[in-house]
């Protein structure tokens, strides 16, 4: 019975053996797949080199409204929010005070420069006189200065009349400025005071328009070279949305000021660019993109930013070679231009590069364009 119970055994084991031996040889070799990618071409062109930062749109004058004047607040001739023009009348007050006291001036004045047409006519009639002594050099004396009394007063008559002609005159605010105005802080019918320290509203310059902007140290002495060659154009590009009509809008201004000092801080320095503005498209208190042109390098290589790869050590793209297979190729890098990046080592004119789909890519892997062309352009 033993010897049975051993004789199973065995078989059994050489039937497990024998199948397990015919599943390996039918299993087929595992193949992986080309990968799908995108490819573009390194191309060698003549770079601009600029500095982009982060800017900030103000206006370059903002005027307070304030009445100069105390009243009752008549009329509003704008509304809030709308562009004026210098000069354009904004509100009215109450002139009928002012007026008043305009006539009242001008009466004085009249009845004085009566009484010094008198006087001067006195002075005049006994001029000769007092020479013959028929009146004393006392009395002669008298009218001579009754008469400079009465110039004076006319001359105080006259400074009367010209502060209530301005005052007057203030009644009707008009704007100092091209601009547009805010919202109002008072309305029609309020009693405004003219030591009160709250604007009926404020105005803000728009066109030209300025932007301020910091750029690092290291760049200091580039721009101090193209200021003094008088070259300092700036792009003030407005961010928008994607595929909204006006997206990335370029306005060109020119820096007009740069900081007599470094921000210990940062590190950086505050220049300021005027931007003529026509359309009104830059806002004050917008934040825009800031992009200003240092030179131009020539015949310099350069590949889209998209195809770089951060290794543990260095930087590095995936090559399409001939047989489409890629490896793996550690480069350095200079200045970005735009979307694209100067390839100081590791390529050449005309090798093509991986763009997208490097996730499962390793050296050696087929792969296979998922566009129906290259881009050769960058």
């Amino acid at each position: 019975m033993r010897q049975a119970l051993y004789k199973f055994g065995l078989w059994s084991l050489l039937s497990l053996s024998l199948t397990a031996c015919g599943n390996n040889e039918r299993k087929p070799k595992q193949i992986s797949p080309p990968a799908p990618v995108n490819i573009e071409t390194a191309k060698v062109l003549d770079a601009p080199i600029y500095i982009e930062t982060i800017g900030n749109v103000y206006s370059p004058c903002v005027v307070d409204i304030k009445p100069q004047v105390s009243g009752v607040l008549l009329k509003t001739y704008v509304k809030q929010g709308q562009l004026v023009d210098k000069g354009d009348i904004l509100y009215t007050i109450d002139s009928r005070p002012y007026q008043a006291a305009l006539n009242k001036a001008k009466a004085n004045l009249a009845k004085n420069e009566a009484h010094l047409q008198f006087t001067n006519k006195r002075v005049e009639r006994f001029s000769d006189l007092v020479k013959k002594e028929f009146i004393s050099q006392l009395t002669f004396e008298e009218y001579q200065k009754e008469a400079k009394a009465a110039e004076a007063q006319v001359q105080n008559d006259l400074a009367e009349v010209a502060l209530a002609e301005i005052n007057l005159d203030y009644c009707t605010i008009t704007s100092p400025i091209d601009g547009r105005i805010s919202q109002f802080q008072v309305f029609p019918g309020n009693v405004v005071s003219a030591h009160d320290h709250n604007a009926l509203t404020e105005i803000r310059q728009i066109s030209p328009i300025c932007v301020h902007f910091t750029v690092s140290q290291k760049n200091l002495q580039q721009m101090q070279r193209l200021k003094n060659k008088g070259d300092s154009k700036v792009d003030v590009i407005l961010p928008h949305e994607e595929g909204e009509e006006y997206a990335n809008d370029t306005y060109t201004g020119h820096v007009f000021f740069m900081d007599n000092h470094l921000d210990q801080t940062t590190g950086t320095i505050l220049l300021k660019a005027e931007v003529e503005n026509e359309e009104h498209m830059l806002w004050p208190g917008e934040f825009v993109r800031i992009r200003l042109l240092l030179c131009e390098k020539k015949g310099v290589l350069t590949i889209p930013q998209t195809a770089l790869q951060l290794g543990q050590t260095d930087t590095f793209v995936y090559v399409v070679q001939e047989d489409m297979t890629v490896r793996m190729q550690p480069i350095k890098t200079g200045e970005k231009i735009g979307t694209s990046i100067i390839v100081v080592e590791g390529l050449q004119d005309g090798d093509r590069v991986v763009t997208t789909g490097q996730l499962n890519l390793t050296s050696g892997k087929k792969v296979f364009v998922a566009k129906d062309a290259l881009h050769e352009s960058l």
